[in-house]
């Protein structure tokens, strides 16, 4: 099994059952989230799959250590449908079967369950997101037919609660509360009428499904951990809309009342996510940012200028792999000079996995790890 030691040489282990960590793995397309809550807990947010045995990356993580699955993990979230965050989920889901499944409310609608009717059965080349959430639902089915209590489709909205428990440390109780900050309202109901115009009518040939543009109906999640608040920025974008994307939240949101110390860094690092209110209101100074790059034809995120806005933002920025195709310059004038006059371009090398650890106590006051795996890199040190 792969990167069972990190960059820094530490063998794979569980975390104390008062340990928060957040694992993000990215191999240049795909991104998934891990998420330690307490005592043993997992949340896993989207899917991806680990190129070596094509398994889903968190549920290798979590036998590398030592963990069951089917009892670990407590809830799974699948933010939006779009193929580089719902690769696996299918097998994700079948495999945590003590886990709730959460998905966008945009999701669950009349229009969108008839496109996976005519589209889900492998008989046109969709996306694959479109078979994966086929998967998620039939699975659900299956079960709800067959009495389970739990694993019911949740749907997200605007600051509902998904997850609450509690921990105890030391004699003393913290919560655990997890909620969705989104999509809004208005993101739903423009999504339906999306999906609504996306069926063909009767003897119409059936078009390809491409998933909207942009990210509006993306899920959001706040997460707090004791003292300990996270943001899990998904793909959301900035709107021109004040009733969709990141200004709804930033207006309208009732459970952000403290600043997070880590940000799920959205979109990819993208200018389009890029909302300063967001870095001013919604996050500690100088936070811990995760990120894993896109990289697919040419279409490379985040892009140079994305690098070095995450960089001037805080000095705890870190990427899962190398963008592909990031031009750089040696620092070396001598051996630049020599190599620019023989290449029109150096270009450096495109990193095909990597995991980003972040480890803590539940304390404001604790102190953060940080363990890189495979390519993983801080963006300020690259």
């Amino acid at each position: 099994m792969p990167y069972l030691r990190s960059s820094s040489g530490t063998v794979l282990s569980a975390p104390n059952h008062n340990e928060v960590e957040v694992s993000i793995f990215g191999p240049g397309y795909g991104e998934a989230i891990a998420l330690h809550v307490e005592c043993g807990k997992w949340i896993l947010v989207d899917s991806c799959l680990e190129p070596t045995s094509g398994q889903p990356a968190q549920v290798q993580y979590l036998e590398q250590l030592g963990l069951d699955v089917s009892t670990a993990v407590k809830l799974v979230v699948a933010t939006h449908w779009h193929d580089d965050h719902v690769q696996g989920i299918g097998t994700l889901v079948a495999r945590c079967r003590s886990a709730d499944v959460v998905m966008s409310a945009a999701l669950k609608s009349e229009h969108f369950s008839a496109l996976l009717r005519l589209y889900g059965e492998g008989a046109f080349p969709g996306s694959s997101g479109v078979t994966e959430f086929v998967n998620v639902l039939r699975l659900l089915d299956e079960r709800r037919q067959a009495g389970t209590k739990i694993n019911m489709a949740k749907l997200a909205v605007p600051d509902k609660l998904l997850y609450r428990d509690s921990i105890l440390d030391h004699d003393q109780s913290y919560d655990v509360e997890i909620h969705s900050l989104s999509p809004s309202d208005a993101s739903i109901v423009s999504a339906q009428l999306d999906f609504s115009q996306r069926i063909p009518l009767s003897g119409e040939r059936k078009k390809r499904i491409v998933p909207p543009h942009t990210n509006a109906t993306s899920v959001v999640l706040w997460v707090e951990i004791g003292e300990r608040r996270l943001l899990l920025g998904s793909d959301l974008e900035k709107t021109a809309d004040p009733k969709t994307g990141w200004t709804v939240i930033l207006n309208d949101s009732q459970v952000t009342r403290e600043k997070a110390f880590v940000y799920k860094v959205a979109h990819h690092g993208s200018e389009s996510s890029h909302d300063p209110g967001v870095w001013e209101r919604l996050l500690h100074e100088q936070p811990y940012a995760l990120l894993s790059p896109y990289m697919i034809g040419g279409n490379i995120l985040p892009k140079d200028g994305d690098i070095d806005r995450l960089a001037r933002l805080t000095p705890n920025a870190y990427m899962t792999a190398t963008p592909g195709g990031r031009r750089f310059r040696m620092s070396n004038r001598v051996v630049r000079d020599t190599v620019e006059s023989v290449a029109k371009e150096i270009r450096g090398i495109r990193a095909g996995w990597g995991q980003v650890r972040l480890r803590c106590g539940i304390q404001n006051d604790a102190l953060c790890h940080v363990e890189l795996f495979g390519d993983a890199h801080n963006i300020a040190a690259s």
